[in-house]
Parts: structure tokens; C-alpha cells; sequence
């Protein structure tokens, strides 16, 4: 084995790990409320930040692909707060964060709730 293929063996073992783990800790009323929420929002804010930053970029492509209104809150220009500041009750911001999380994201996602804005939270 080259240190390459034992990188990438470590890399797509922990993804599957990953998978696997959300498989089992996510409830099937957690997922019908979840999509529920999505379903019928206005519009989904995402945020993911460092290496959860990918995640919420295809997130907000795959819902888009589907003709969801889907935005990516991205801190471009330091705009973060304004780009929050938009969303209302009728909207969700979809926060994915992987330990250590990121404590922008904890930020965005108290806001959120402080502004009523309903939450889903992928760890």
C-alpha cells in the first residue's frame, strides 16, 4: 500500500462511518418532520462552514435541482448577518456542522431561532 491509497482508504472509511452513523441516529419522525419543513418553505438558507462548506454547497445545488428556492449563506463580503437577517418564519435554514463545529455556524443558528426561523441541524 502507498501512502496515497491509505490516505484515500481513510478518507472514504470515515465517510461511510459517517453515513452509517447518520443512518442510525436519525428517526424516521425526524426525517418526515425534517422534509416536511423543507417541503413547504418559502425558501432554505443553508450554512456550512470549513469542511462542512461542500456539503451545504451541494445541498443548496441538489434542492435547487428540484426547484427549490435554496441559498447558500456564505459570508461573502462579511454580508453573513444581512444574508440572515432576510429569512423569516416562512423560510429554514438547513446548518450542517461536523465536530469540532464551527462556532460561526452555532452563531447563525441561534439567531435563526431567536428570529423564529425554523431549524434543521445536520451533524
Amino acid at each position: 500500500k502507498t501512502r496515497s491509497t491509505e490516505v484515500l482508504h481513510e478518507f472514504t472509511s470515515a465517510g461511510a462511518q459517517a453515513l452509517e452513523q447518520l443512518h442510525e441516529a436519525i428517526s424516521a419522525a425526524q426525517l418526515e418532520q425534517a422534509v416536511d419543513l423543507l417541503a413547504t418553505a418559502r425558501s432554505v438558507s443553508l450554512i456550512g462552514m470549513r469542511r462542512s462548506f461542500p456539503v451545504a454547497v451541494y445541498f443548496a445545488y441538489a434542492l435547487n435541482r428540484i426547484n427549490c428556492d435554496a441559498r447558500l449563506l456564505d459570508n461573502t463580503g462579511g454580508m453573513l448577518s444581512q444574508q440572515l437577517h432576510a429569512l423569516s418564519e416562512q423560510d429554514v435554514l438547513l446548518a450542517i456542522s461536523f465536530q469540532p463545529y464551527a462556532g460561526e455556524t452555532a452563531d447563525v443558528v441561534l439567531q435563526a431561532v431567536e428570529h423564529q426561523v425554523p431549524v434543521i441541524v445536520l451533524t
